[in-house]
């Protein structure tokens, strides 16, 4: 019989295991332009955010229908995956990690429930596309909450990952130094 300790030791393995190269795939959603990868290994919530930010982004935030539909398309609807959604600090009060406003749900039915100190969302449940509160998978003690349970009865599942496109220095400047001289054009053809 394989005790408990030795299955958690393997899951800590499994997530520390390291990250292969991300395949990035663009999207413009409410807030910009960004680019989207799903992690190539399992993570408790906590991980895979960390993971997220060593990449420059966060856990995805969802920002509305379109978006939440192009994931499951783009990702896979029969998979669970971590989303950067959380009521961690404070029980009904979602936030998402990046800082985007919380102005779109789309929660399974009867979600969130927080049945067993769930505060930490994943989509694909119960369907593509539908979110859920669930464990972190991880020994996490929530003490903003009062709750000092282990909660460690998850496993770990991939991420989705989000980072902003920021543009090659070089872009910027190319567009500046296009619009500087067509600026300079037609000053010229208006004098004339």
């Amino acid at each position: 019989m394989v005790s408990k300790m030795a299955v958690l030791a393997g899951l800590t393995a499994l997530t520390a295991a390291p990250a292969m190269a991300l395949s990035w795939v663009s999207y413009t959603d409410l807030y910009g332009a960004k680019e989207y990868a799903v992690t190539d290994v399992g993570y408790t919530w906590h991980d895979a955010e960390a993971f997220a930010q060593s990449q420059g982004g966060h856990l995805v935030a969802i920002n509305d229908q379109d978006e939440n539909d192009w994931i499951v398309s783009t990702f896979g609807g029969g998979e669970l995956f971590w989303i950067g959604l959380t009521d961690q600090d404070l029980e009904g009060s979602f936030l998402w990690t990046n800082g985007d406003p919380f102005v779109y749900d789309n929660w399974n039915g009867g979600e969130p429930n927080d049945v067993t100190d769930e505060e930490w969302t994943h989509i694909n449940w119960g369907g593509p596309g539908g979110w859920n509160d669930w464990e972190s998978g991880a020994d996490y003690v929530n003490a903003a909450q009062g709750n000092t349970s282990f909660q460690n009865d998850s496993f770990p599942i991939r991420a989705i990952i989000e980072r902003q496109v920021v543009p090659e220095p070089g872009t910027w400047l190319g567009a500046v130094g296009v619009i500087g001289i067509v600026g300079l054009a037609m000053r010229r053809r208006l004098r004339s």
